[in-house]
This record gives structure tokens, sequence and C-alpha cells, in this order.
């Protein structure tokens, strides 16, 4: 089980929230902290928050990220701190059965997680709710529980020494093969990204209320 794993399921975002000072009231709602605002806008769920002004969501981790004003990456550490979670000991795999020098390897990683990145991004951006009274949409609750997760992986494999790194890569070997098996779904069924992308295109249509925007 990874850090971020293991923090959303031992902890509950609305009572993180208030350990550190946010004021949440009887329905949920706190102002954001994304942008400025009168009224309260930003909902806090069980699982992941969602402001109904700018759009912004996360998980546990990215709401404090943005309260502390730090990485996701120290949040996460923050909230093991602060919380008393210890990390469970993860079992550090064989070596791989490929055949790439570790640069290889690692670059095609962090290619692999910047893909998948960019899907989780616009999944979050399409299927966002824009109303209290709209249903939420598993695949933004998918994406908004992952991303924080995806921003940790590339945090460790672009700022920790080579050391941390290649440890990573072994002991997170099955996470990894997950995303690969999850983003070549994504490319099945969203062919292409960028600008003239069937899934942009869908968005923008979405926008601008064109058609029907179905899972």
């Amino acid at each position: 089980m990874s850090i971020f794993e293991q923090i959303k399921s031992s902890l509950n975002l609305i009572d993180v929230a208030r350990y550190y000072s946010i004021e949440v009231n009887r329905s949920g709602f706190t102002s954001c902290l994304f942008h400025n605002e009168r009224t309260p806008s930003l909902k806090l769920y069980d699982d992941h928050f969602h402001c109904y002004g700018c759009g912004k969501s996360g998980d546990v981790i990215a709401l404090v990220a943005q309260r502390l004003n730090v990485s996701q990456f120290e949040s996460a550490k923050i909230i093991m701190n602060d919380f008393h979670l210890l990390e469970e000991e993860l079992k550090i795999n064989a070596t791989p059965q490929i055949k790439l020098s570790y640069s290889e390897w690692e670059w095609q990683t962090i290619r692999l997680l910047n893909q998948y990145r960019d899907y989780l991004n616009l999944f979050r951006q399409m299927y966002a709710p824009k109303t209290p009274d709209e249903p939420v949409q598993s695949i933004f609750v998918e994406s908004i529980h992952a991303l924080p997760r995806i921003e940790y992986y590339l945090d460790i494999l672009t700022f920790e020494p080579l050391e941390v790194r290649q440890a990573f890569l072994k002991e997170y070997v099955n996470q990894l093969e997950e995303i690969e098996i999850k983003l070549d779904e994504y490319k099945r069924n969203y062919p292409r990204m960028g600008g003239d992308s069937y899934l942009m295109n869908r968005y923008k249509e979405k926008q601008k209320g064109v058609g029907i925007f179905e899972e």
C-alpha cells in the first residue's frame, strides 16, 4: 500500500480539514482555498472535495497541500506525521524482468505517468459537477483520487536522489503496471490527446452545451 493509499484509507477528509483549522459548516461547505469568495462554495465530502465556484477538486492530500502551501509530496509526509501513521513496509521485488538500462526504464516510467496525468486532468475538468445536486460521476472521483498519487510518483522520480528513485521503481512495479493497463484502456476509449483529440473535442462541446455528454 502506498503512502497516499494509506492516508486516504485511514482518514476522513472533513476531520483532517478541521485539524488544520479549516472551518466547515453543517452542510460540509467552507470558503475556497483556491480563490477569494464571500459565500463558501468548496464542498467537502468524506473522501474528496470540489469547489462549485472555481471548479477545483482533489483529495485530502491536495487539500492539505493547498492549506499549508506545500507540495503534495510534502503534504503526505506532514499528514503521516501529524496523524501518527506508520508507512507500511513494502516488499522490494527482485529486479524486474526487463532488458532496459535504468535510465531508459526511468524515462519510460516518467513518460507513462505524464500521459496518465494528462487524461486524469482532462477527466477532472470534463466530469466536474456544476452544482451540489448534480450526481458525481465515478470517473471524476477516480481522477481526483489518482492525480495526487501520480504527482507524488513524479515528484519522487524528479527530485529524489538516485538510490531513492531506484528503490521506488522496484517497490512500485505492480502499481506502475496497473497504471499502464489503465492508460491503454483510456487510449482505446478516448483516441489521441491534444488540441484536436476526440476527448478534447467532447470537452469543448460540453462547454458549449452541444450534444449529450455521456460516460
